[in-house]
């Protein structure tokens, strides 16, 4: 005796469309193969609801957020500017399956202009020779509501006799699942992860850590690591990559801070598979900006533009590490670059002007004013829980600072 198929269950609540609330909801019952694609579930949907124009464009949003979407669609969406940083997403030709467990509730809507919301819930498993002996397609197995229903039930257990229930769709899940209530805010990006996805040449790692985050107070870092990986990328990595890069592009001429412009030119000469002028040196930037930061008493980096060699300045003086220790630096080869700390005020007012207006930018605003700013403002950046982005920010302004500073030198990165 053969063991028995797991087809999944699929129950569709049709929220609302063309700027009408079904309540109670029409719906029905699917009975899914394991194989199916997103966008083969979509077409079994819109086929069981009886929809016969389907020159229209879909969407899903799963639970956590991520969005399924034809490959026009994704492109826009993570290129997108105004968004607060990549969207996760993936492809309708993605397995149901594959991202979608029981019991999952997610969102599925149809024709971007009426927006028809259904809300879909996975309900388990189930043999199709037991339930239904169909073949091997998605298959209604139960059904209700308006559309006009075969039956006439106007909600899943419609008798006939009883009257509708209240809130067969609670007005919670109406906001969660109907597309009223506004996403969830979207994390800062793991600038660990990302140094982590460079130090593995990893293209994968590193699209899935930039996606699904804000990425605006880190986009010189992001960036940087990015274009490293592009640069020795398989023509298949390249292609994973090519979505981000162009998202990192736009976001940049968005930006504008110092530096801002020499990687977005970087970044699309890349993309285009043109040179830019200038000796490609390979600098260990963030190793740079830090020598360069130093506040200890020899402050500053000295980089050799012929091999992209770093050296604190502390190490080459003897005083610090004796005659033997000391790196010799004399040569013309030798840059010495420095940060000098004078950009410091400079820097909070930028990361003000970058918050929202509201009571958190107006207490971060009044901080950097007058004497003590520096420590008012640390003081007020703990307090509003945003300790990790204005690091992330600071260093990317130090980044930018470095690569501009080295592209007036000849060098690019």
């Amino acid at each position: 005796m053969s063991a028995p198929r797991r087809w999944f269950l699929l129950r569709v609540d049709l929220l609302s469309g063309r700027g009408d609330e079904f309540d109670p909801p029409p719906g029905r019952v699917l009975l899914v193969p394991p194989l199916t694609t997103f966008e083969q579930l979509a077409e079994g949907i819109n086929t069981a609801l009886g929809r016969w124009d389907l020159s229209h464009l879909s969407r899903f949003t799963l639970a956590d957020g991520m969005s399924v979407e034809d490959a026009e669609t994704r492109a826009e969406t993570i290129q997108g500017v105004f968004s607060d940083g990549i969207p996760r997403t993936a492809l309708l030709s993605e397995r149901v399956t594959t991202l979608i467990r029981s019991h999952d509730r997610f969102t599925y809507i149809f024709d971007f202009g009426d927006d028809w919301t259904h809300l879909c819930t996975h309900e388990g498993w189930a043999d199709p020779e037991e339930t239904r002996g169909l073949s091997e397609r998605i298959s209604p197995t139960w059904g209700w509501g308006m559309l006009p229903d075969q039956y006439g039930r106007r909600w899943a257990e419609d008798d006939g006799q009883s009257s509708p229930p209240d809130n067969v769709i609670s007005a919670e899940d109406r906001e969660l699942f109907g597309g009223r209530r506004p996403p969830a805010p979207m994390p800062i990006v793991d600038l660990r992860r990302v140094r982590v996805a460079g130090h593995e040449r990893s293209t994968k790692a590193l699209t899935d850590t930039i996606a699904g985050v804000r990425l605006d107070p880190a986009l010189q870092q992001v960036g940087t690591v990015l274009l490293m990986l592009w640069r020795a990328a398989s023509a298949t990595d390249r292609r994973r990559l090519e979505p981000f890069a162009v998202a990192l592009i736009t976001r940049l001429d968005f930006r504008r801070f110092e530096g801002d412009d020499i990687l977005r030119e970087e970044l699309l000469a890349s993309l285009q598979g043109r040179s830019l002028e200038g000796e490609v040196l390979a600098v260990d930037l963030d190793e740079l900006v830090t020598d360069m930061g130093s506040r200890s008493d020899e402050p500053g980096a000295y980089l050799n533009s012929r091999t992209g060699e770093v050296v604190p300045a502390f190490l080459t003086a003897e005083a610090n590490v004796g005659q033997d220790g000391a790196v010799d630096v004399e040569s013309e080869e030798w840059l010495f670059l420095v940060d000098d700390g004078e950009s410091g005020w400079s820097d909070m007012a930028q990361f003000v002007e970058c918050m929202p207006e509201g009571a958190v930018r107006d207490r971060l605003a009044d901080a950097i004013e007058g004497r003590g700013a520096f420590s008012r403002f640390r003081r007020a950046v703990e307090a509003a829980d945003l300790g990790d982005e204005w690091h992330a920010f600071s260093e990317d302004l130090t980044w930018g600072r470095a690569r501009a500073e080295l592209a007036r030198l000849g060098i690019r990165i």
